[in-house]
């Protein structure tokens, strides 16, 4: 086969191509999967740079496509809550001051969106109570 004849199946293929190119809604659009095992086909009976320079597209492109791929999906990290005591149960004394708990992280959000962060060694239930209070009504 020389540089001027072009098969006629990789022609139908250029014309099916073509008429999903003007008919796709974005320029982006994935490209079918009948279209695409159709391009790859051609790859495998003619030379790439043919495949490429007639369809415009790489073949060798598509192989890594996503046609097979399953859907990522983020995963939050677990997150562990706490919850404060009511007023009756803050310890008023010394004395009756529960054991201390290890450093922990909190985090509070606003209805606007605005978050607070604050990693605090200790537990001290009314100094949070403060913050938490002071923060969510400024």
């Amino acid at each position: 086969m020389d540089e001027t004849t072009i098969p006629a199946d990789l022609l139908e293929l250029k014309a099916r191509l073509d008429d999903w190119r003007a008919g796709r809604t974005h320029h982006r659009q994935p490209i079918p999967g009948d279209l695409r095992e159709a391009v790859l086909e051609m790859s495998r009976l003619y030379m790439p740079s043919l495949v490429r320079r007639i369809l415009k597209i790489d073949p060798w492109r598509l192989k890594k496509g996503t046609a097979n791929k399953p859907a990522r999906s983020r995963k939050k990290p677990k997150t562990e809550f706490f919850t404060l005591p009511p007023d009756a149960a803050l310890p008023q004394t010394a004395s009756s001051a529960p054991a201390p708990v290890p450093s922990c992280r909190l985090q509070v959000e606003r209805t606007d969106g605005s978050r607070l962060s604050v990693t605090i060694p200790t537990l001290d239930l009314a100094a949070l109570k403060r913050l938490c209070s002071d923060f969510l009504h400024s």
